[in-house]
């Protein structure tokens, strides 16, 4: 018995010995004292990628890109801010495809640079198929979008477009080309 209450002593102070992780509601919260699980700082709205036209029509029946970074810019200051992003491999499509909500800070967007390398476990970093072929490039480059858009308000969307990529790959007719042509344009915000 004696033994029992020395360990629920070494308990209790072990417990209260560390450090209190909740705020003064009793959420838990991380290091930068934001509830765990919410990215830091965040205003919730979701990253999408769009087109306006691209469909099995258009030429292109897949489009992938291994997404190996996203940055962005505010306002008028050109410094680029990484964005929590973990690498992954996106199938764009018709309907649009839906990164996710990033945890962003309200703000001016003007412009967004998705790196694309070859670390996804494909070991692309585009892949392209239109009416000439399949093609890949393992060669790192990015996808830039431009353009002003102000987002304040949670819950809403900010759409990347990426029409202007689509409509100069549905004409590629092989791996070397898709990289120039990428390199040649942007997409809009």
């Amino acid at each position: 018995m004696k033994n029992l209450i020395m360990l629920c002593l070494v308990s209790i102070l072990c417990f209260s010995c560390g450090s209190d992780n909740s705020d003064s509601s009793g959420s838990v919260v991380n290091s930068n004292s934001n509830p765990l699980g919410v990215p830091n700082p965040g205003n919730g709205f979701t990253l999408k990628l769009r087109p306006y036209g691209f469909d099995t029509n258009n030429g292109i029946f897949l489009m992938s890109v291994c997404v190996g970074s996203i940055k962005y810019t505010l306002g008028a200051d050109p410094t680029l801010h990484s964005a929590p992003w973990s690498r992954k491999l996106i199938e764009l499509n018709p309907n649009g495809t839906t990164l996710g909500n990033l945890g962003l800070p309200a703000g001016n967007y003007t412009k967004f640079v998705m790196e694309l390398d070859d670390l996804c476990p494909e070991a692309y970093s585009v892949f392209v198929q239109n009416d000439h072929g399949a093609f890949f490039i393992p060669d790192t480059t990015f996808l830039n979008f431009v353009g002003s858009v102000n987002m304040t308000n949670t819950g809403t969307f900010l759409n990347l477009k990426f029409q202007n990529y689509v409509d100069l790959l549905d004409s590629v007719p092989n791996s070397p080309s898709v990289k120039p042509t990428i390199d040649s344009t942007n997409g809009e915000i």
